[in-house]
């Protein structure tokens, strides 16, 4: 047994076959992707990466599953895949996720799926006596929902760590309360009545950091800069996909620094903003992208639109009398956040001598 110190949980407790996987070349590349992208370029200390965060929804993993499962084999496979629920992610985590999905077809569950069945990672584990195949049928059945819920050690971690490091107060969450509050009851992850009070203090915590951390106007603007700097260097064969599956944050930063775009994330001067709507069809993007670019150079601006949902009520409620209510029905505060919790609307950013420019083109799309 070893064990790891932790900025969030302090000690973190690996065996020797969890060790080893975390010591797979796929695994340690964690280390150099950023948990939150570009968000540093808002809140300086947010560096930490999906290393660490993987590490914390092993941890959570570990606690919740010793109580819900008696199978010591079914504990393992799920500590398994805590760890390894985020080795597929691409650079810059989040970020370059769309291009990664038009390029390759592929989510970063499905390319951690590939490198759990082709990579080294596979080799340490049969090498364990550990099957691959019997942990990705694990990761895909309901038992993964300890992880993969809305409410569920993922998430957990990423809000205690988020909030950690971008020093930002609204880390609200009950995480003990909340994970002894769990059973799984009728093949599904549910939460007892009494530990309403703690999923509530997970939604309203999401909540405060969509609003202050991940739906930042400064955060956007420097992850659709981004995202469109990889975009065009695919498009020149400059990098291939590949490169942004398995590359490295710096790498990239470093590989493309000499595009405008990338020079001016590297000294943080972001393109600010021009034009902001909440009401917006974000299926028009394209249309407004190509309106501005007759007027505007496209490395002079970036369109950020989207009516993505970035919440989940996935969690029924056991009630005292044995019913399952959903978790809406049961909480008046669940019922009020999660249609808040959408990224929607237009935010168009640019260059501060095109600001009238974007305006005057964005005001004929609202």
């Amino acid at each position: 047994m070893k064990i790891i110190r932790d900025a969030v949980h302090q000690n973190i407790e690996v065996n020797a076959a969890e060790l080893a996987v975390l010591d797979t070349p796929d695994m340690q590349r964690l280390r150099y992707v950023r948990q939150l992208g570009l968000a540093y370029l808002v809140y300086p200390s947010a560096t930490h990466n999906r290393f660490e965060h993987s590490l914390g929804t092993f941890h959570l993993t570990s606690l919740l599953s010793e109580r819900l499962f008696p199978s010591k084999s079914e504990q393992q496979l799920l500590r398994f895949a805590a760890l390894l629920h985020d080795v597929g992610h691409s650079a810059f985590s989040h970020l370059s996720e769309a291009l990664v999905r038009k390029h390759a077809g592929k989510t970063h569950e499905q390319l951690g799926e590939d490198k759990i069945k082709r990579s080294s990672i596979a080799d340490v584990l049969k090498a364990r006596g550990f099957s691959p195949t019997s942990l990705l049928k694990l990761m895909r059945g309901p038992k993964a929902e300890v992880i993969s819920n809305a409410f569920g050690t993922d998430r957990i971690d990423y809000l205690l760590r988020d909030a950690h490091f971008t020093g930002v107060s609204y880390s609200l969450v009950d995480a003990e309360r909340l994970l002894r509050s769990m059973a799984f009851s009728r093949n599904q992850l549910v939460l007892r009545h009494k530990g309403l009070l703690s999923a509530e203090s997970l939604l309203v915590s999401r909540y405060l950091m969509f609003r202050a951390v991940y739906h930042h106007h400064a955060n956007r603007i420097a992850s659709k800069m981004m995202e469109n700097a990889l975009e065009n260097a695919l498009e020149e064969s400059r990098i291939s996909i590949g490169d942004i599956q398995n590359g490295l944050d710096h790498e990239l930063l470093l590989e493309l620094r000499d595009l405008p775009l990338v020079q001016r994330i590297l000294d943080r001067r972001l393109f600010k903003t021009a034009f902001v709507a909440s009401d917006f069809d974000a299926r028009s993007s394209d249309k407004l992208e190509n309106e501005l670019a007759q007027h505007i150079d496209s490395s002079a601006f970036v369109v950020c639109a989207s009516s993505q949902t970035l919440g989940g009520s996935d969690l029924p409620v056991l009630l005292n009398d044995g019913k399952l209510v959903p978790l809406q029905q049961a909480s008046f505060i669940a019922k009020a956040i999660f249609p808040q919790l959408k990224e929607t609307g237009l935010l168009v950013a640019a260059l501060p001598e095109h600001r009238e420019v974007v305006q005057r083109i964005c005001r004929k799309f609202v």
